[in-house]
């Protein structure tokens, strides 16, 4: 059974960066045994582009990003009626990017996202961009720099 190494992502937490966190992981997480799971503790505005990639991975030895225990907007007092659009006064997320490309890039087998909020604020491109197989995002916020409000 792999062992799940936990890292928080913001201020106050082991990384300052969801990108540092990505490139701290193992090179290989399938012969270290691990899932790499990072947990937001504070939102990010107006940052980069990141990408999830760089480690061999597998269905159980992967990494996971995702908001820490009432962090996220599924914890926030009012989440059965609060509208799920991208709105960091009800829980953690990611905002920023530039002309390049999607705010998250996920180049890595296995990857997944699980409960954040991410909002492309620059640029054209979508809000994550899938590069590469069997990837999960599970009950995600994802607004594009071109969105509008209905």
């Amino acid at each position: 059974m792999p062992t799940v190494v936990v890292k928080t992502i913001g201020t106050g937490g082991d990384y300052s960066s969801i990108q540092a966190w990505n490139d701290a992981a193992p090179a290989n997480l399938v012969t270290d045994d691990k899932i790499w799971r990072g947990e937001l503790i504070s939102s990010f505005s107006g940052m980069p582009s990141f990408t999830i990639g760089g480690s061999t991975s597998d269905a159980t030895h992967y990494k996971i990003l995702t908001a820490a225990s009432g962090y996220g907007f599924k914890d926030h007092a009012d989440a059965a009626t609060n509208p799920l659009r991208f709105d960091t006064s009800k829980g953690v997320g990611w905002s920023g990017g530039d002309d390049y490309g999607a705010g998250c890039v996920l180049n890595e087998a296995y990857a997944r996202l699980v409960g954040l909020q991410i909002k492309l604020t620059t640029g054209t491109a979508t809000g994550i961009k899938i590069a590469a197989y069997n990837v999960l995002i599970d009950g995600c916020i994802v607004e594009s720099a071109h969105d509008r409000a209905r």
